[in-house]
């Protein structure tokens, strides 16, 4: 459910996260993480939708702006992808698929619209702060005797 581009955008907010304060140059960036196709457009739409401060010049680059912490990984995905989570029809509302013969009486629609209503609702649960937090506490800082999960890092 959740895109190449928005992983892509959740790890670019990870890496400025370490450093709120720094900024970053779409140079480093680009090293961090391996020249992957699409920052350009990532890094743009993070700066349109007021997530990412960007300088240009000698000393420009990228910081994070404390507003990226409080958005839902709902709110991530629509600032990269637009809000087509499964299908186009799949909006309430929403015009149909490209190609599709049906005509507004398609018999996977309710399910499709079901599905990315459900995915939204669990979606918005989940905040970018808790995605992108360096490190769990540890069950020995915490006296949890269950062990903490790391992070993914794909």
């Amino acid at each position: 459910m959740v895109s190449d581009r928005t992983r892509l955008g959740l790890k670019v907010l990870a890496e400025l996260g370490k450093a709120p304060a720094r900024r970053r140059s779409l140079a480093d960036l680009q090293v961090a993480f391996g020249r992957p196709p699409g920052l350009v457009v990532v890094l743009r739409r993070l700066s349109q939708a007021g997530l990412l401060s960007s300088h240009f010049g000698l000393r420009g680059g990228y910081r994070l702006k404390q507003t990226a912490f409080d958005l839902s990984l709902a709110n991530l995905s629509e600032v990269l992808d637009g809000d087509d989570l499964l299908a186009p029809c799949a909006r309430p509302g929403g015009p149909a698929c490209r190609g599709c013969p049906s005509d507004g009486a398609c018999s996977i629609r309710p399910p499709l619209v079901a599905a990315a209503q459900a995915a939204r609702r669990a979606m918005e649960a989940i905040r970018v702060a808790d995605l992108i937090a360096e490190r769990r506490p540890s069950p020995k800082a915490t006296g949890d005797a269950s062990p903490s999960e790391p992070a993914c890092a794909a």
